[in-house]
């Protein structure tokens, strides 16, 4: 689903089955705040071309929700070499639920989903400018919590334990 942030070098996406929408903006905003359930991937932004940002150290990424979501993201493709890592952080009300830094020493399981609620995404990109020209591609999926059935499945559960015991006692 979109909105999908194209960044870096432009790039042509060929959709296989189902619908898209497209909307073309100016407002980056508009991928980096979550409003809806949403699922694409993440790239840095000259991912596979060899081309790197002038004197940039660090990209970094991060996503805003209006509520709890439940993020679920797995790495795809990462370069880890050359002193270069990748920090993934959930964050919920400022206080971090999630955060792990991969490097040379420090490898991801590529393919392997890792889920974490919060209000917060954040990727962060890092090494020696003219040694990030691979970069990371990350597919993901956010989904809103709804915290209202869990506690009305559990209000029902305690009602009919106490209904049930009662009925047992008399």
């Amino acid at each position: 689903m979109l909105p999908q942030l194209l960044r870096g070098v432009v790039r042509t996406y060929v959709l296989t089955g189902g619908i898209a929408t497209v909307n073309i903006t100016h407002n980056s905003d508009a991928c980096l705040i979550m409003k809806k359930n949403q699922n694409g991937f993440i790239t840095s932004p000259f991912y596979k071309t060899g081309l790197t940002r002038p004197f940039s150290h660090t990209d970094s990424i991060f996503i805003h929700s209006d509520g709890l979501y439940k993020y679920t993201f797995n790495i795809q493709d990462v370069d880890l070499s050359q002193n270069n890592s990748l920090r993934l952080s959930v964050i919920q009300n400022k206080s971090s639920v999630y955060d792990i830094v991969y490097n040379a020493t420090n490898l991801p399981s590529l393919n392997e989903s890792v889920s974490a609620v919060g209000t917060e995404w954040d990727i962060k990109y890092s090494g020696d400018y003219d040694n990030m020209k691979k970069g990371f591609y990350i597919n993901y999926d956010v989904v809103k919590v709804n915290l209202a059935p869990s506690y009305l499945s559990n209000f029902v559960a305690t009602v009919v334990s106490i209904w049930l015991f009662l009925c047992m006692m008399f």
